[in-house]
């Protein structure tokens, strides 16, 4: 990291300005502006008159132009005295020229290039202030400034590239395979960028590709992607391609809001995002080739190996390998690792070379010293070891309905604590019979998963019922925190888990989500179903996803109880999605016929988004007065729902609208209402907006001064990311 002193300063990078310290001097008029502009930029070299003359006015030089940059010269002495500089020794005339005689280092410009030369992108775009140069006219200003912007647009592209290692945690006993790994060397050698491992479950395919991936680490430093396509896992439906892509997009760093909604889209920003990139993507148990070709990077650079119970033959030219079960010296050494002493004779034998039932088995001998392995089935054998409360658990953690499993989900589908589940999802992963994959949150392998279904569990009924509670009242808390109130009263000893905001819980729980709502559905918790859906669609209206919410929407909408609720909910987002594509009309109507639904339900809150929606189709089409009713009449109904951060909202809308119309001082009052709004409700994504309007309708320092401070809040938001989510709301604007 470059630093440097608090002596002067002249920033270029937002308005310009001279300051001393935190005091700032006033520069004058815009062409004064930009000779200090043109001379700082150059800092420490000689600018001559004409150049100055030409970069100032370009081909529109008035007569008295090189005595119109003497006074301009004279008066800037003045302000860089005023910054506590000696004027005359600092902006020296010299060969027909004038030299700003600074450190280079206290111009922000300069610094802003040292530091990108450092390789520190950070800290440049933290020099940022708003737009370069901002309110000066010229074709040098035109061309500096441009530059500066696509140079910090390709700054925030490199930076917003998350370089992430996603690869799960593999097996510490992997033994073995080493024909297998040279012949995946040998591809990759060979020019291979997509290699397919086929094979029986259990027999190893991921521990492989996992152990491959990890040896590659250092070939592919931008990235090492995994993504479970679920092809064979009991009780769900396999990874659709749109939410597949959406993963790895959001994977890479793109903000959900700027993920297409249409597949072919989001193919084609998943491969934009991959060009010239080296990653490695792992796609473990694809159900076929058709699944794994929509997610494909088609990259030059980029590898893929892909783990299926299948040969995807139609993955036309991708090398594929059978993996069949150990070499017997190899199952062997395989099952003395886990146990931890010598095997029996014959016992990797019975258990039929199968990794997964090897590393059971050794886990029994290991945790049993006198047991000895008489034969029969390998899981069975695992099972019966277990006391009767971690068969039960076992029995019951192969009902999840998620995807994964968090020790708080756990303890609501055991009926236990948390602490006792963590407990015992501890124990099960020293025997083999769950895996940890990431920090806190288990999986349990399809083989298993199956096994556990198919004993019989008395229980069952009522602990899928306490864990869909979970998941519900967990959600309905997440969404209590974004939307204002909490749609549900939650049931007595529902296990409650939140951390975080409920933005970010809603992150991270979202997969889980979406298939805990396709297990209600198909199992016939019909309440589960549709109230978890409810609770999703004020986090899809923040995120901007209006394609999910309607695909969930149209999920359970047959089994809802609350049929008109949930139907006017997902008008909303119809609506949305029709009024960006320029579709008012639609939109308009739609809108229409959502509103007196809400308004009988007594939906203040959705009312208020409504009518803010249809005031922004009105000012669309022109019809300004029509706008300002629906503005006013939705910051009432936000008013009536206590939505303070929907109240603001409706005041910078109807401050735009002033504004277009020339009332600059009524908007400045709109606009100040709702910075008084965001301010009380800690929503910075509103202040920063409601900052930014008020500096757009003042004028001179104190326009400045607005402008500054808005574009200080959106640089620390950007810094926050996605934890700093608007909780207003892609709606509430």
């Amino acid at each position: 990291m470059i630093t440097w002193g608090t002596a002067m300063e002249i920033d270029l990078l937002g308005p310009v300005r001279v300051r001393d310290g935190d005091r700032a001097v006033q520069v004058g008029p815009a062409r004064q502006q930009c000779v200090l502009a043109i001379l700082a930029a150059e800092a420490g070299r000689v600018v001559g008159v004409p150049a100055l003359v030409e970069r100032v006015w370009a081909d529109r030089a008035p007569a008295g132009a090189r005595n119109l940059v003497q006074t301009y010269v004279a008066r800037l002495r003045r302000v860089l005295v005023a910054a506590g500089a000696d004027g005359a020794s600092v902006l020296v005339f010299q060969n027909d020229g004038y030299r700003l005689a600074v450190d280079p280092e206290s111009v922000d410009l300069v610094r802003f290039r040292a530091l990108v030369a450092a390789g520190d992108p950070d800290a440049a775009l933290a020099l940022r202030r708003g737009t370069p140069l901002a309110g000066i006219e010229g074709e040098w200003a035109r061309r500096t400034r441009e530059a500066l912007e696509e140079q910090c647009l390709d700054l925030v592209r490199e930076r917003e590239w998350a370089v992430r290692n996603d690869l799960p945690h593999g097996p510490v006993d992997f033994t073995g395979r080493d024909g297998e790994l040279k012949w995946l060397s040998d591809k990759i050698s060979g020019g291979a960028s997509v290699l397919t491992f086929d094979g029986s479950a259990g027999v190893g395919k991921t521990a492989l590709v996992l152990c491959a991936a990890r040896m590659l680490t250092a070939a592919y430093p931008d990235g090492q992607l995994f993504l479970d396509l679920q092809g064979h896992a009991p009780s769900q439906r396999s990874l659709s391609a749109a939410c597949a892509l959406e993963s790895l997009l959001r994977a890479v760093g793109t903000a959900q809001e700027d993920i297409p909604d249409g597949i072919g889209e989001r193919a084609s920003a998943w491969r934009t995002k991959l060009s010239g990139r080296r990653v490695l993507l792992v796609l473990d148990d694809v159900a076929d080739a058709e699944q794994a070709r929509a997610v494909l990077p088609g990259a030059p650079g980029c590898l893929t190996l892909i783990t299926s119970r299948q040969r995807l033959s139609g993955l036309a030219g991708a090398p594929s390998r059978t993996v069949d079960v150990l070499p017997a010296p190899e199952a062997v050494a395989l099952v003395e690792r886990a146990a931890g002493r010598r095997a029996p004779p014959g016992a990797a034998d019975l258990c039929g070379r199968l990794p997964l039932a090897l590393r059971l088995v050794g886990a029994r001998m290991r945790h049993s010293p006198q047991w000895t392995f008489g034969g029969g089935e390998a899981v069975t054998a695992a099972y019966e070891a277990l006391e009767p409360l971690l068969r039960r658990a076992f029995r019951l953690l192969g009902r999840h309905p998620g995807i994964d499993i968090t020790p708080h989900a756990a303890a609501a589908l055991l009926g236990c604590s948390v602490d006792d589940a963590e407990d015992t999802l501890d124990t099960l992963f020293d025997v083999h019979l769950v895996r940890q994959h990431t920090p806190g949150r288990y999986r349990m392998h399809d083989l298993l998963r199956q096994y556990a279904v198919d004993l019989e569990e008395p229980d069952e009924r009522d602990a899928i019922t306490r864990v869909l509670d979970h998941y519900l009242y967990s959600a309905n808390e997440a969404d209590r925190q974004i939307a204002g109130r909490a749609r549900f009263t939650p049931a007595e000893n529902a296990v409650i888990a939140f951390v975080g905001t409920g933005m970010s819980w809603f992150d991270r729980e979202l997969s889980n989500l979406r298939a805990v709502i396709e297990f209600a559905c198909r199992e016939k918790y019909d309440r589960h179903a549709w109230q978890i859906a409810l609770t999703l669609f004020g986090y899809y209206g923040v995120k901007g996803m209006h394609t999910s919410a309607v695909a969930v929407h149209d999920r359970v909408l047959p089994i809802a109880g609350d049929v008109k609720l949930l139907s006017a909910n997902v008008k909303l987002h119809v609506a949305v999605l029709e009024w960006r594509a320029g579709e008012y009309s639609r939109a308009a109507a739609r809108l229409d016929d959502a509103l007196p639904v809400l308004r009988s339900l007594g939906e203040h809150r959705s009312v208020g988004i409504a009518l803010n929606s249809k005031g922004i189709i009105h000012l669309a089409l022109g019809r300004q007065e029509e706008a300002l009713a629906c503005f006013e009449e939705s910051l009432q109904a936000r008013h009536a729902a206590a939505d303070t951060r929907g109240e603001a909202a409706s005041h910078l809308s109807i401050g735009d609208l002033l504004l277009r119309k020339g009332h600059r001082a009524d908007a400045v009052e709109s606009f100040r209402h709702a910075l008084e709004l965001a301010v009380d409700v800690a929503d910075r994504a509103v202040e920063s907006r409601a900052l930014t309007s008020i500096g757009l309708a003042l004028t001179g320092a104190e326009a400045a001064e607005y402008l500054e401070r808005g574009a200080a809040v959106a640089e620390e938001l950007r810094r926050l990311g996605s934890a700093a989510a608007p909780a207003h709301g892609t709606f509430g604007l």
